[in-house]
C-alpha cells in the first residue's frame, strides 16, 4: 500500500533547504519541518509499518521555477484524485490528526475537509502520493487553500508541503513547503513547486503547525514540465 500516512509560489532549492534543516529540525519522517518547538524524536514520530525515518531532502538542485499561479486545471490538467473534496476526504490519509468533510464552509462547490490535530503540535493531512514513476528533472506544482474552522479549536499557522518519496521501504526523497501562513475566516492560498531528482511518488501534504484545525479546500497537483 503506497499512502505513506505523514503530510506566492515558493519554490526550494538544494542550498536553500539545507540551511532551513539546520535551523529546524525534522519534526517527523514526514518531513514536517520545526515550528520553534523541541523537535520530536524519530522514533516517537513514526508511525507503525515505517522503515526508515531518513530523509535525502537536501538533494534537490538549485533552481528557479517561475510558476503563473493563473494557470489552473483550464490549461493544465489537475492530477489529483480529490482536491474537491466534493465526495468527502476520501483518498487522504491523516497523521496526528482526524479529517472530516465539512458542508457549512467551502471554497468553491459543497464541501471542504476539516483537518484536526489528535493534540500534536505538527500533524497534517496527507494524500499518500498521486503521481507514481516521476521522470527525473520534471516539475510539479501544487496549490491548496485553507482557513480556520469556525466552531473548533483555532489553528494559527498551516503550510503545504510537495515532496517524493519510495515506498518500500518509506523513504523520503525531494521536499519543499511554503512559507507558514496565519490562518485567518478568510480563504488563502498555500503554493509550492518541486523538480524531482529521485522517488517513486509526488505525494502533497496539508499541515498545522500548532494544534487546532483547519480547513482545505480545492487542492490542485499539475505538472508543469
Amino acid at each position: 500500500m503506497r499512502r505513506s500516512h505523514r503530510a506566492g509560489s515558493h519554490v526550494i532549492g538544494s542550498a536553500a533547504f539545507a540551511a532551513t534543516i539546520s535551523a529546524c529540525s525534522l519534526l517527523t519522517p514526514l518531513g514536517g519541518l520545526s515550528t520553534g518547538e523541541d523537535p520530536i524524536s524519530p522514533e516517537d514520530a513514526a508511525p507503525t509499518g515505517d522503515a526508515s525515518v531518513a530523509s535525502d531532502a537536501t538533494n534537490a538542485p538549485d533552481v528557479s521555477i517561475d510558476v503563473d499561479a493563473t494557470v489552473d486545471a483550464a490549461t493544465r490538467p489537475n492530477l489529483h484524485k480529490n482536491g474537491t473534496f466534493e465526495t468527502g476526504c476520501d483518498f487522504w490519509g491523516a497523521y496526528r490528526s482526524t479529517l472530516a468533510s465539512e458542508s457549512a464552509y467551502a471554497r468553491s462547490g459543497a464541501k471542504s475537509c476539516r483537518v484536526c490535530s489528535d493534540g500534536s503540535t505538527f500533524y497534517s493531512i496527507d494524500d499518500g502520493g498521486h503521481v507514481d514513476n516521476p521522470p527525473v528533472g520534471s516539475v510539479f506544482y501544487a496549490a491548496m487553500w485553507v482557513r480556520k474552522a469556525p466552531g473548533y479549536p483555532v489553528a494559527t499557522k498551516a503550510f503545504i508541503m510537495l515532496r517524493t518519496f519510495d515506498n518500500p521501504p518509506w523513504k523520503e526523497r525531494d521536499i519543499v513547503q511554503s512559507p507558514h501562513i496565519t490562518l485567518t475566516d478568510a480563504w488563502q492560498r498555500l503554493e509550492a513547486t518541486l523538480v524531482v531528482t529521485q522517488g517513486q511518488y509526488v505525494n502533497v501534504v496539508g499541515a498545522g503547525a500548532d494544534g487546532g484545525c483547519f480547513l482545505i479546500d480545492d487542492v490542485v497537483l499539475e505538472r508543469v514540465e
